[in-house]
């Protein structure tokens, strides 16, 4: 169900992250809201609007998600699924940021040429082909044969 809502959440192009999301079921696990369901509307409009703007967004979505809902602990059928959606929520966040750190520690490894060099090396061949064009044209111009 809390899936659910955070799916619709973003759907609706609210820029709810997955941390505020976790934020929500901790404050949840604490039993921050009292079981009902105007608490929790109220919990996580705070957890999860960080803009006046999308107010109404968020209500419209919230309504939709749980309409006709007066009781949480009656409708999840209590706390210990959230804590289980959490944990597997927590540990897939964690592999995301292995991941990030191993793209990090591979990006760092990466070795690009020295521009310098190329730009030295550029300028040395310029330099041996205006040489090259100096000699034809001497060649050309002492060369009898030549027309």
């Amino acid at each position: 169900m809390f899936v659910n809502f955070f799916h619709e959440l973003k759907s609706a192009n609210l820029p709810v992250s997955l941390r505020e999301y976790l934020t929500l079921l901790e404050a949840m696990d604490k039993g921050i809201p009292d079981r009902k369901i105007e608490d929790f509307y109220y919990l996580s409009r705070s957890t999860l609007v960080k803009d006046e703007k999308n107010l109404d967004k968020f209500d419209q979505v919230f309504g939709h998600v749980f309409k006709g809902l007066e009781n949480l602990e009656a409708a999840v059928g209590g706390i210990a699924d959230t804590e289980d959606a959490q944990k597997i929520i927590e540990e897939r966040f964690g592999k995301i940021e292995t991941s990030v750190q191993f793209l990090e520690k591979e990006i760092d490894n990466i070795s690009i040429p020295d521009v310098t060099e190329i730009k030295t090396d550029i300028a040395t061949i310029k330099a041996d082909l205006e040489t090259l064009d100096r000699d034809i044209s001497k060649l050309e111009t002492g060369n009898p044969l030549a027309g």
